[in-house]
């Protein structure tokens, strides 16, 4: 039996010991990340899985950045770990927490704008036309 290197029993214990992250990142690379009630929001870096309910993150990329991110994929890698990994994506989150972000708060979808034009022929026929833009919330 092969035994597991102290730190990654550790790292281990300390994902089964942290509450479950309802977002999941690498989404742009791998497909079927996402749940049914999740989409794949493009975050700037990996994609993030979120609901409509949740905040968009936007993050800053830089060359310094994009150095760390491919050094630590490297070494997920090389341990044979995958974006559906729960350690992968504990490690992800831990790493994309020092990344310079934005957050835009999601936009409540319970009010809809409704924009139509309606478009009315004066009568007797004639080539002007009346046109009306009508804006409706729900």
């Amino acid at each position: 039996m092969q035994h597991l290197k102290p730190w990654r029993a550790v790292l281990l214990l300390t994902v089964l010991w942290q509450p479950a992250a309802p977002d999941k990142y690498g989404c742009l690379f791998e497909r079927k990340l996402c749940t049914r009630e999740q989409f794949c929001s493009d975050d700037g870096l990996f994609g993030q899985c979120r609901t409509s309910k949740q905040d968009q993150v936007q993050y800053q990329v830089s060359v310094s950045v994009l150095k760390r991110m491919q050094e630590v994929l490297k070494q997920l890698m090389l341990q044979g770990l995958s974006w559906q990994d729960d350690i992968t994506q504990y490690i992800l989150s831990k790493e994309l927490k020092r990344v310079p972000h934005t957050t835009h708060p999601s936009k409540p979808n319970s009010f809809l704008l409704f924009t139509f034009i309606s478009v009315e022929t004066v009568y007797p026929p004639s080539p002007q036309f009346k046109v009306r833009v009508h804006n409706s919330w729900w």
